[in-house]
């Protein structure tokens, strides 16, 4: 209420007060006190500078009450400055380079040799020499007989009876007693080998062309039919054998197998 708001105002006044008077006497005293202290002491000296007589008491000055010593300030203790810290120094590539070479060598010197080890030289192995081909068995001959060969009589080619031996590497003809040899021919020469069903012998020469050959059948030769023929083609001139019906079963496959080719028909 009113009253109770009147006697706060004049407590807070009150309380004003005292602080303004409790200051006051507290900077006199401490202004009183500055001065004393300033003020140098007194000593009582007789004019003109003499000496004070032994039965001269000096002058009894106020007692003055001690001045306080001041007291002692301890400076503050302040760390020095730290220096800023600073980067190592970069060595340059010269420094880097030697420092490199340097560690290089000293590494070298401790690397121990390692042993060679030599390993024996083997000598070179001999050439394979390829072994010779096995000999061919030797196969014996096989004669055939009641066989025709045209043989040259002049400007004409005229059939002879003979006898057809095949050997281990050549045939041969021979007259029918077998004495006397009319030719003998080597597998070897022959190029080719053909087998004809005509009345003269017909064959193909290297380059595809047909050929046949004009043998003289003597005065009834126009009634004679077709015959069998083997034709030999060799370098020179080519080989005319005939053979009968019953013998043809026979004869070209032994002809075929010795020479060692395909017999063309």
């Amino acid at each position: 209420g009113p009253k109770h708001l009147v006697s706060l105002t004049a407590l807070i006044v009150l309380l004003i007060a005292g602080i303004a008077v409790v200051g006051f006497f507290a900077f006199k005293r401490s202004k009183a006190d500055s001065q004393t202290a300033a003020a140098p002491p007194v000593t009582s000296e007789p004019a003109g500078g003499a000496a004070a007589q032994p039965d001269q008491q000096p002058a009894v000055t106020e007692a003055q009450p001690p001045t306080p010593a001041p007291a002692e300030v301890t400076p503050a203790i302040v760390p020095p400055p730290t220096p800023p810290p600073t980067k190592p120094a970069t060595p340059s590539a010269a420094a880097q380079a030697g420092a490199a070479a340097r560690k290089a060598k000293a590494a070298a010197a401790k690397v121990v040799p390692e042993a060679v080890v030599v390993a024996p030289v083997e000598p070179a192995p001999p050439p394979v020499v390829e072994p010779p081909p096995p000999p061919k068995p030797e196969v014996p001959p096989v004669t055939f007989k009641d066989v025709r060969v045209l043989v040259l009589q002049g400007d004409s080619m005229r059939e002879r009876e003979a006898v057809l031996t095949l050997a281990g590497d050549h045939l041969s003809v021979s007259d029918r007693s077998g004495k006397a040899q009319i030719l003998s021919l080597p597998y070897a020469s022959i190029q080719q080998a053909y087998y004809s069903r005509s009345k003269q012998p017909r064959w193909k020469s290297p380059d595809g062309k047909g050929e046949a050959a004009s043998v003289d059948l003597g005065k009834m030769g126009f009634f004679r039919g077709e015959r069998n023929w083997v034709i030999l083609t060799t370098q020179g001139a080519p080989i005319f054998i005939r053979f009968e019906d019953s013998a043809l079963k026979t004869v070209l496959p032994a002809i075929q197998e010795r020479i060692g080719m395909k017999i063309q028909r």
